[in-house]
């Protein structure tokens, strides 16, 4: 006869030990630390992590932290250390023969083998952490949750949100004129600890969006804080004309959504006019006049240049004769200093990064 004999120390249900020290392992590859297990290692973001077997005894799974740059990267969630991987996620379910997903014991002292600190994975007594109660609705959403063990309890969080972009000015633009836009995230779970980026993208057209005074060109991507803020403003600056297809997509670590809008681009208008251009002036004097800018295009400039005569031209203080020109307000003081007498001509072109530039002379006689 073989008795197994129990006593107060082995007489425990299995989910007594449903404490601090749990790594929550999905079918889906993410796996998660709790929030003392992670302190303990002393796990932050941009740490790795290497998850072991022990082939002796296939059942026995280890964790260690490592330098190895193939280690599991921990993602940047303040709440707990995190990370994923499928095939393994996969083979230690198996190996608890669980469907789908669970949380497990770690080991409080770890195992040091070849100087690695391995902590033991205890598979003996998978928590079911309440799937059990809500399977069906797991196996519909799998996709779209995770459990997340960074608190004493195990909770089902939606991963899955919706996006909407609209443009205030209703399919209609201008080459070089600001289009203002919206993309605003629905239904984003604010317990949902996922890196979320912005992705830019341009179809049959060009242009670029500002954000915050940051430039994007299409293809790059950038984060903004849905959470802090579900809505987020920006301009569209069409670089063609034609029809533009804006595409702006959101993505997680698990899913991706994205919206779209098309405008109907027209060519640009650049309309310019000089105020108080004296006829005649002495070379020993300095000519001031305006030159007045009549257009919505985004960063126009200035420059000019000598026809006939010399001399100096300064458009708001910057000599607009040198660089690639001078950034223009509606209304601009022009200063112009001679250094030859007789007839000057000056030759101003006024243009943005898109469309086509405006040149426009004026004439002003010097004197001794």
């Amino acid at each position: 006869m073989k008795l197994t004999v129990y006593d107060k120390s082995n007489s425990h249900p299995a989910l007594t030990y449903k404490g601090k020290r749990i790594i929550t392992v999905c079918r889906d590859g993410s796996m998660y630390l709790s929030r003392i297990l992670s302190r303990e290692l002393s796990l932050h973001a941009g740490n790795r992590l290497c998850i072991a077997k022990d082939e002796d005894r296939p059942k026995d799974w280890y964790m260690f932290v490592s330098d190895d740059g193939n280690g599991f990267t921990i993602w940047n969630d303040p709440r707990c250390a995190r990370f994923s991987n499928s095939f393994i996620a996969g083979m230690i379910l198996d190996a608890a023969k669980v469907e789908k997903c669970a949380g497990f014991m770690v080991a409080k002292e770890p195992v040091n083998v070849d100087g690695r600190l391995c902590y033991r994975i205890i598979l003996d007594n998978p928590i079911p952490n309440k799937i059990n109660r809500m399977r069906k609705l797991v196996t519909a959403l799998c996709a779209l949750v995770f459990l997340s063990s960074c608190d004493d309890e195990l909770k089902l969080v939606s991963r899955d949100f919706s996006v909407t972009l609209k443009s205030i000015d209703v399919g209609t633009a201008v080459v070089g004129k600001p289009v203002n836009c919206t993309l605003t995230i629905s239904d984003l779970d604010p317990d949902n600890g996922d890196q979320i980026l912005t992705r830019f993208e341009v179809r049959d057209g060009d242009g670029v969006i500002l954000v915050d005074n940051n430039e994007y060109s299409p293809g790059e991507t950038f984060e903004y804080d849905f959470k802090a803020n579900n809505r987020l403003d920006f301009d569209f600056i069409p670089a063609t004309e034609g029809e533009a297809y804006i595409v702006m997509g959101v993505a997680s670590e698990l899913v991706t959504r994205s919206d779209s809008i098309k405008l109907k681009v027209s060519s640009p208008e650049i309309n310019i006019r000089f105020r108080n251009v004296p006829d005649l002036m002495l070379v020993s004097e300095e000519a001031e006049f305006y030159l007045q800018l009549d257009t919505e295009l985004y960063r126009v400039k200035a420059s000019a240049r000598f026809v006939k005569g010399s001399g100096r031209v300064y458009i708001s203080g910057y000599d607009a004769t040198r660089g690639e020109g001078v950034a223009l307000e509606k209304n601009n003081l022009v200063t112009f200093r001679p250094d030859a007498t007789g007839q000057a001509v000056i030759e101003f072109t006024v243009s943005s990064r898109y469309g086509l530039p405006v040149k426009e002379n004026v004439t002003i006689q010097v004197n001794q």
